[in-house]
């Protein structure tokens, strides 16, 4: 079953100690392999995944906490990434030290949705 396009909407996440960083959900046709811009020829298409923002958004909070960005060694690769500096993750632990202070979603349209303060998921209510 394929979802939706629902456009490419960001995420603002940011942690306890002020660091942060925006990512890129893009919710359209994508190919697999290769990066955000970039893929090779042979690369299969990826159809939209989300059906309506309620479920991306959802999957936003998900991996930012229980997913694979819930773990520090995944969030320094993030922050480091989007710092473009090279991180010796060899020397970082994994565990779960850095705390989120906040993640809100961005629409396409530039309105900004509240959907973590803290370690308090604060939408679907919390929009603004």
């Amino acid at each position: 079953m394929n979802g939706r396009d629902l456009g490419t909407y960001h995420l603002r996440v940011v942690f306890e100690d002020g660091r942060g960083f925006i990512e890129t959900w893009n919710t359209g046709l994508r190919y697999e392999r290769g990066d955000q811009s970039v893929s090779p020829l042979d690369a299969r298409p990826i159809h939209p995944t989300w059906e309506d923002e309620a479920s991306l958004l959802a999957t936003m909070i998900y991996a930012h906490t229980d997913g694979n960005m819930g773990c520090d060694c995944n969030r320094e690769l993030s922050l480091a990434r989007a710092a473009n500096s090279p991180r010796d993750l060899d020397s970082v632990d994994c565990g779960d030290k850095i705390n989120l202070a906040s993640l809100t979603a961005i629409r396409p349209n530039g309105d900004f949705i509240p959907l973590m303060e803290g370690c308090v998921e604060v939408w679907p209510n919390g929009e603004r």
